[in-house]
């Protein structure tokens, strides 16, 4: 059994709790540390009895705004006093206040045996500093993160980057994993939807573009995440044509894709940010997907109309797409890889 203690403005998400209670599942004690409002997300104290390990969720209030680079929690160090972590795991980037806070700031209050880990996908900051050298990476960044015992990579290039920085331990996983008992096709609900975008509509997803490509794509609204598996069996093609961008780029293999594939959509994405490593890469070409030229709309348009016209290679799709899912992103399979890092 380890007792972990998870820290990050993300855990104010339904999606990140789920995944920790998972975790509890199999047996450990896992306090999840949130903030309790983020933006338009809220939180509410928890906790989740009968299972065979203990999950709390607790939020506390922060200073610095909704700044995910530049927050800290108030009464943290009382908390990790009290709840004596096997491990303390930073969900935020290393060059974070909350990283500094609780790996540097903070370390005294945990046990002395008390381990530390940071995640960091590879985001636009990071790359900056790729392309300059590595010299130019804070000494007390770096410092921070040649301490940790771990730093979780949310793709091959951040695992790159943290082994350049002189991590001495790194491992590439999810921030969480898919939940695909969750997000299976629902019995009863047909699917009407021939090509749906489910998401924000915002330039950097591709909306625009494929708004042109394919006009009668139905903007399914976007749903809570509780409720997703019933708009996403409603459709048969879901597109995610993210868009490289000089302040964005697609960190991970976008969510909103693997649940589309282990509801039974076929997927339309992009070869935008860490796309390809994760659904090519990372496990082999993933089936439920076809992945193409970002920006390209010709490409886009002619792999929309292979599936909207081929109900057979559709479910030829869907079924080997979440099988891929299940195997290589799924609960089971990315909590394996992090406990086994974690010694548990």
């Amino acid at each position: 059994m380890t007792r972990l203690l998870v820290a990050s403005h993300s855990n104010v998400h339904i999606r990140q709790q789920a995944w920790w209670r998972y975790v509890a599942s199999l047996g450990h004690d896992v306090l999840v540390v949130t903030p309790g409002r983020w933006g338009d997300q809220v939180a509410q104290a928890s906790r989740v009895e009968g299972l065979p390990g203990s999950y709390e969720l607790r939020p506390l209030s922060h200073i610095g705004g909704a700044d995910q680079y530049g927050f800290t929690f108030l009464g943290l160090g009382d908390l990790m006093g009290d709840f004596q972590p096997d491990w303390c795991y930073v969900q935020q980037e290393p060059e974070s206040a909350l990283a500094d806070q609780v790996v540097r700031q903070l370390r005294g209050r945990a046990p002395s045996s008390c381990r530390f880990a940071l995640f960091s996908w590879e985001n636009r900051k990071w790359s900056e500093r790729r392309e300059t050298g590595f010299f130019q990476c804070p000494p007390g960044v770096r410092n921070l993160i040649q301490s940790c015992d771990l730093v979780v990579c949310g793709n091959g290039e951040a695992e790159e980057i943290m082994r350049d920085v002189g991590a001495p331990r790194t491992l590439v996983g999810l921030q969480v994993g898919v939940d695909t008992a969750h997000f299976t096709a629902r019995p009863g609900v047909p699917r009407t939807v021939n090509v749906a975008y489910i998401g924000r509509e915002t330039p950097e997803k591709g909306l625009p573009l494929l708004a042109q490509v394919w006009p009668t794509t139905e903007r399914v609204p976007w749903t809570p995440w509780i409720r997703l598996p019933w708009e996403m069996s409603r459709c048969r093609v879901v597109v995610t044509f993210s868009l490289d961008r000089p302040q964005w780029r697609e960190q991970a293999p976008n969510y909103v894709t693997c649940e589309a594939i282990s509801t039974g959509a076929a997927v339309v994405t992009s070869n935008g940010g860490s796309i390809p490593f994760w659904l090519e890469h990372y496990a082999g070409s993933c089936p439920g997907a076809y992945i193409v030229q970002q920006g390209r709309q010709d490409h886009l348009k002619q792999a929309i109309a292979k599936l909207v016209n081929n109900e057979e290679l559709r479910t030829q799709m869907a079924s080997e797409g979440r099988a891929w899912v299940v195997e290589h992103l799924g609960y089971t399979a990315q909590a394996k890889r992090l406990l086994a890092a974690l010694g548990s």
